[in-house]
C-alpha cells in the first residue's frame, strides 16, 4: 500500500494500516510501523503497541468513519 495518500502521520489512514498489518502479520498484536509515528491517545481506537487488537462493531464504525472523512478530505 503508498502511502502516497497519508498526508500526515497519526491519522485514521495510518491506524487502518497499522490495524491490517498488526492483523495479517503479527496474530492481532498491534504492531509497530517504523514509517508512522502513531500515537496511541490522538488515534480512534486508542490501541498501543502490544495490545491485542480486537474489534467490534461500534470500534469498526468509528474507524471506518474516520478512515472514509480522510479519504474525502484528500479528494476534496
Amino acid at each position: 500500500m503508498s502511502r502516497t495518500p497519508e498526508q500526515k502521520d497519526g491519522d485514521a489512514l495510518n491506524e487502518v494500516r497499522v490495524s491490517c498489518n498488526s492483523i495479517m502479520q503479527n496474530d492481532n498484536i498491534v504492531c509497530a510501523d517504523r514509517t508512522i509515528e502513531l500515537n496511541p491517545a490522538n488515534s480512534v481506537l486508542h490501541h498501543q503497541v502490544g495490545d491485542v487488537l480486537r474489534l467490534n462493531d461500534e470500534d469498526f464504525l468509528r474507524l471506518s468513519g474516520a478512515f472514509r472523512a480522510e479519504i474525502e478530505l484528500e479528494c476534496s
